[in-house]
């Protein structure tokens, strides 16, 4: 249950935000948030994390399905057992879904949140961070906490 309500609040946030930005913005315009320091500003970003290898959408495609399903069998063998492990695949794959649907529909990924010193985002790519980051948290908090609670991977 924890990895379905993850993946579809990650989902569901970064599609509903997009579609307001979409809708209120046009590309290139940039309006502060807290000024600034944070900035919604309207970018497609046709390639990958960074702006990096444009124009691949096929590529992004398909490397992303293989993520997805790859993620959904290590749910399955191992992610209903560790709740945290749960909440971390179901933010990665919700945000690697949120992507792929811009992918799919418009063929770039629209990103807003700019912080000026690094590259515009959007919450997809924050559930990925969280949920890679909350992965590795998980994954070396089992290595350390002994046999007693060790999972089979």
């Amino acid at each position: 249950m924890r990895f379905w309500l993850a993946l579809v609040m990650a989902f569901g946030l970064d599609q509903t935000t997009k579609i307001i930005v979409d809708r209120l913005m046009i590309p290139g315009e940039s309006t502060p948030v807290i000024n600034g320091a944070v900035y919604m500003t309207y970018a497609q970003n046709s390639g990958a994390a960074f702006g990096l290898f444009p124009d691949r959408t096929s590529f992004f495609v398909v490397v992303t399905v293989a993520v997805i399903a790859l993620l959904f069998l290590i749910y399955h063998r191992a992610g209903r057992q560790v709740p945290w492990l749960s909440v971390s695949l179901g933010l990665q794959v919700g945000g690697a879904l949120g992507n792929f649907v811009d992918r799919v529909r418009l063929g770039y990924v629209i990103d807003f949140i700019d912080l000026r010193f690094w590259p515009i985002f959007n919450l997809a790519d924050v559930a990925i961070v969280i949920g890679v980051l909350l992965l590795a948290v998980t994954v070396f908090g089992q290595s350390e906490a002994g046999s007693e609670h060790e999972h089979e991977w």
